[in-house]
Formats: C-alpha cells, structure tokens, sequence
C-alpha cells in the first residue's frame, strides 16, 4: 500500500502539516522554474517530473522533480505523514552560480517554517544529479508512464 493512503487516518493537525508540506514542495517547484528560466544553458532547464502515485512499485514517495542541480522529492512515512527530502549537485555552483544556489537553500527553508522544518531533509550536498536525471530520462524515453519530460522556457529580461 502507498504511505501517502495513510494520511486520512492521521489526527487533523497532521494532515494540515502534510498540506503545508505539500504547499511547500509546489514553491520550491516554482523557484527551480524561476532559477531554470534564467540558464542560457537548455540542458539545465530539462526536468522531470515524476508521479510515484502511478509507480506501483513506489511506497514512500509521492512526487519527484528532477534537474541538473537538485532533486526534490515529497514522501510519506508508514504512518501517512509526509515529508520533502532534497539532494543537491556537488557542481550546484558551477551549473547555476552562486546566487541562485543560495536563493534555491533559502526558499527551501523560508518555504517550511516552525515545525514544517523538521519533516525536510537534505539527503546530499554531493549528489550526482546528471546520472539520475539522465537514468530518470532514459526510463521516460522507454515509456515509464509516471515520469514527463518537460524544459523550461528561457525567461528574457
């Protein structure tokens, strides 16, 4: 059984937490948007999108975004309660600069106040993320139907 189906059994205040948590991951959604629209670079503005509710093999994570510079996951605990977990390129710096990196920490944080920041978790300061999003791609290209390719538009200022 998917952890996420255990939501409804949990106590009100969890589940208002679970959706502060998943208000959450859509801002830092929307912040690696914003971050991919500004690289020349279209290579960083791939990513994936992944639906592990449609992943019948899949039981704690929920949805995955994907890039060159950082993944970000929502999840959910045997219990149903839900948490985000993100892992972030060794060459974050190198890829998107220094200032975007620093916005991208910040908005994760300033996205999950008081007790919200307890269910997020940063798995890796030196993860590889080209290897997974390139595996990522490759499954999508053999028609895994829970992942979309997509690319951001080029933002012009």
């Amino acid at each position: 059984m998917k952890n996420y189906l255990n939501q409804n059994k949990l106590p009100e205040e969890n589940r208002e937490w679970n959706r502060k948590l998943e208000e959450a991951f859509r801002l830092i959604q929307i912040t690696i948007a914003k971050i991919q629209g500004f690289q020349e670079d279209e290579s960083l503005r791939y990513f994936v999108y992944s639906d592990h509710r449609k992943n019948p093999k899949t039981v704690s994570t929920i949805e995955q975004v994907s890039t060159r510079f950082c993944i970000i996951s929502l999840g959910a605990d045997e219990i149903g309660r839900f948490s985000i977990a993100i892992s972030i390129d060794v060459s974050i710096n190198e890829k998107i600069g220094r200032l975007a990196s620093a916005g991208l920490l910040r908005r994760l944080f300033e996205s999950t106040p008081g007790a919200c920041e307890a269910y997020v978790v940063i798995h890796s300061f030196s993860q590889d993320c080209d290897k997974i999003l390139y595996n990522i791609i490759n499954e999508y290209e053999a028609g895994v139907p829970w992942h979309q390719l997509k690319v951001n538009p080029m933002n012009h200022i």
